[in-house]
């Protein structure tokens, strides 16, 4: 009877290990894996984008909007600066339900010139932290995003060289936005 408690126990045994062996990944396999997932997260993308001069700050509490430039966007204090003439008001994101941009539209081509009130080829919609935009310098409109995502550079084919300009903004939180953007086409193939 010891004996066959001895062969019972070491073919559950032999059998309970093949069955791990369906479950745990191979070495070589997560070394892939971890490769794939590096990959994805290198593959946000810096994008360059033009932004109105004009802003309309329509706030949550249904008081009047605010109109000017977005000069500031301070992410330690949660607040933006919008000015307009030599007034200057700082607004507290949580307040924000939405930015609109308006005004005459500004681009430059491969050439260096200007493309005025261009036609655009679609608008998209971009989820992403407010720490990854940039806005490096209000008088022109530059402004750079980090994106997470790569979907936006399905624009068209017949494009070299595709420009983007922020058409609105709402703060979902603190934290995150969503960026509606139009896609102009600065060079053709």
């Amino acid at each position: 009877m010891k004996i066959l408690m001895q062969v019972i126990f070491v073919i559950s045994l032999t059998l309970a290990t093949d069955f791990l062996d369906l479950f745990v990944i191979p070495l070589p396999k997560i070394s892939q894996l971890l490769a794939q997932v590096n990959h994805s997260q290198s593959e946000s993308k810096l994008i360059t984008l033009s932004l109105p001069k004009l802003a309309e700050v329509i706030l949550k509490d249904a008081s009047p909007s605010k109109s000017g430039q977005l000069t500031v966007i301070d992410y330690q204090r949660q607040q933006i600066k919008i000015e307009s003439g030599d007034q200057a008001i700082m607004i507290d994101i949580n307040k924000i339900k939405k930015i609109r941009f308006q005004g005459e539209i500004v681009l430059r081509d491969t050439h260096n010139d200007f493309l005025r009130q261009p036609q655009p080829l679609s608008e998209q919609i971009w989820r992403e932290p407010l720490t990854n935009f940039n806005l490096r310098d209000p008088q022109t409109g530059q402004v750079q995003i980090q994106l997470s995502s790569v979907t936006q550079t399905d624009v068209t084919n017949s494009c070299s060289e595709v420009g983007y300009l922020i058409n609105e903004m709402e703060f979902e939180s603190p934290t995150m936005m969503t960026i509606k953007v139009l896609s102009y086409c600065l060079s053709k193939d």
